[in-house]
């Protein structure tokens, strides 16, 4: 019938049937229809309802005449009939009953118009099914588009809601069910939030609340719905307040997007990626451990090298200061008996001959006599310097040695600074770095000597690098290493602490010094692996403790310590 309509208001020409048993009517309706300047009627007529009713299902029509006194058909009764039939067709209803009941019931059962008969001009009857075919295409326009509006909210695959202002579903679109599982009608009249995970309903309230009392007009958001099977989904919701005509706010209206795997996919991602960040922190891991254990390795083996070059120049060295401190009393008491000969003489003879006073001037025999003791005792006390520095040389080669047994921590310490004399003396660009002592009661500590030693070189060796440091930054400056030892009886440990008052460790600095390999030597001057080493001998070998404590501008401290009964 749309077509129909359009043709009607583009053409200006209505097809007409008129349903009328008096044929004297009849003449006259085409007569007044004729009368009409600017529209062209068509006019078809049948006597009979039935007829009619024939007529409508195989042509189109753009208006009916009816008449509600047919041979076949009476009243009100007439119209219910063509409804029946699913006949759109507009009616415009003539008769010759004046009855403004009749008139308001024919309206009420679908007629477009009521007209009287007698009481019809040409202008009056053109007018009313001009009016009835218009209105007829309004409504059709508006069901079709209801329709389209019908089909698009029930196929489209996001729910479609409505609340009221308690938060009731008053709608529902097809998909609700779809994606909830939950039937349309059992859920329209309940609350929203029935229908909500439990953990979610809080906030949900919140932003409703939030809308009906028009803090916002609108919102979005994401929460997890309750499906019908006992799942959950995860909707995307739009929502936004809607109103009355007056301008009251009647409820909410929004949509439901099913999220749920965008939300899996994420989850997985997710997932993914910490199984990733797990694997890279393990390699790293493993990276770091491979890079201890490679540190070690080298260090090992250097000092393992070390410890070999260091026995055999110890052993090379032993031998001959041995003879010489072995041969230095003897020839001691030779020179002894010699200068007491020479004294003898010159008592018997002391007036010798010029040839031997001339040798006596030469030689200065009088500071000889008096000299040659003095000499004798110094090359007595650099042999035994030359014993002591053996003996310390000896001592820190222990570190090929991997057996555990009691050691004085003293004694290695001692030999350590023996070994480092040479860099704590004064050089012609800096005083002497003074040691001062203050050794405890230590008892005899379970350990491994060699590495212990290794640990008081690095650390001790790291001290006079940074005196020398903070040598150069100022000129006055007394450079000093405090060496402290103690025992505490409670917890059966020892401790010893090696302190410098040098220019301190910075914090972004002094949370890395254990770490293999970091250094803030230059090039060349550091490997970065004695620290960690260090750290290793002392926690993981000897099961205690290394610790560095550090302010800027008052110089550093370690303290080891130990337990004195290792396993």
């Amino acid at each position: 019938m749309k077509s129909g309509f359009k043709q009607v208001l583009n053409s200006l020409f209505l097809n007409i049937l008129v349903i009328e048993d008096n044929s004297a009517e009849v003449e006259l309706i085409e007569e007044l229809l004729s009368e009409s300047p600017t529209i062209r009627v068509n006019v078809n007529h049948v006597e009979r309802l039935s007829k009619a009713i024939e007529l409508l299902a195989q042509k189109k029509f753009d208006a009916i005449l009816l008449d509600l006194s047919l041979p076949d058909s009476q009243g009100l009764d007439t119209i219910a009939r063509i409804k029946e039939y699913g006949i759109i067709t507009p009616i415009v209803v003539l008769t010759a009953r004046n009855d403004q009941e009749l008139a308001l019931q024919s309206i009420q059962a679908g007629a477009q118009d009521y007209l009287v008969k007698g009481n019809v001009s040409s202008e009056l009857l053109i007018r009313s099914l001009r009016y009835a075919v218009e209105r007829q295409l309004s409504l059709e326009a508006l069901r079709l588009s209801e329709e389209k509006y019908r089909s698009v909210v029930n196929n489209i695959k996001e729910v479609i809601f409505q609340t009221d202002t308690k938060g009731n579903w008053i709608f529902l679109n097809p998909a609700w069910t779809e994606i909830t599982g939950f039937s349309v009608g059992v859920s329209l009249g309940n609350h929203f939030l029935d229908y909500i995970y439990p953990e979610d309903r809080p906030r949900n309230l919140v932003v409703f609340r939030t809308l009906i009392e028009r803090k916002k007009d609108d919102c979005r958001y994401q929460t997890r719905y309750l499906t019908n099977s006992g799942g959950l989904r995860w909707m995307e919701v739009q929502s936004r307040l809607t109103f009355t005509s007056d301008g009251a706010i009647s409820g909410t209206t929004g949509t439901l997007n099913d999220i749920t795997e965008q939300k899996l996919a994420q989850e997985a991602l997710y997932q993914s990626e910490a199984r990733e960040r797990e694997k890279a922190q393990q390699l790293e891991i493993a990276l770091r451990e491979l890079q201890r254990t490679e540190s070690k390795l080298i260090q090992n083996e250097k000092m393992v090298s070390l410890g070999q070059l260091v026995a055999g120049v110890a052993h090379e060295i032993n031998n001959p200061v041995g003879f010489i401190y072995s041969n230095i009393n003897p020839a001691n008491e030779y020179a002894l008996d010699l200068l007491d000969l020479i004294t003898l003489y010159q008592q018997q003879y002391p007036h010798p001959s010029a040839e031997i006073q001339e040798i006596i001037k030469a030689i200065d025999l009088d500071f000889v006599k008096e000299d040659f003791p003095r000499l004798l005792a110094s090359m007595r006390e650099g042999a035994n310097r030359i014993q002591e520095i053996v003996l310390s040389l000896q001592n820190f080669s222990h570190l090929d040695k991997a057996e555990m047994k009691e050691a004085d921590l003293h004694k290695g310490l001692d030999s350590t600074l023996l070994i480092l004399q040479h860099r704590l003396k004064q050089q012609s660009n800096r005083p002497a770095i003074q040691v001062i002592k203050n050794y405890g009661q230590l008892p005899p500590v379970e350990c491994y000597p060699g590495q212990l030693n290794q640990v008081f070189m690095n650390i001790l060796s790291n001290a006079i690098d940074a005196l020398e440091t903070m040598i150069q930054e100022e000129v006055s400056f007394s450079p000093q290493i405090r060496i402290r030892t103690q025992v505490n009886h409670c917890e059966k440990t020892v401790a010893i602490a090696i302190a410098d008052n040098g220019p301190g460790i910075p914090p972004h600095i002094k949370k890395h010094l254990f770490d293999p390999f970091f250094t803030t030597k230059p090039v060349g001057r550091g490997s970065g692996l004695g620290l960690s080493i260090s750290y290793s001998i002392i926690v993981e070998k000897h099961q205690g403790e290394l610790e560095c404590r550090s302010q800027i501008g008052k110089g550093t401290e370690f303290v080891i310590k130990l337990p004195i009964l290792l396993g």
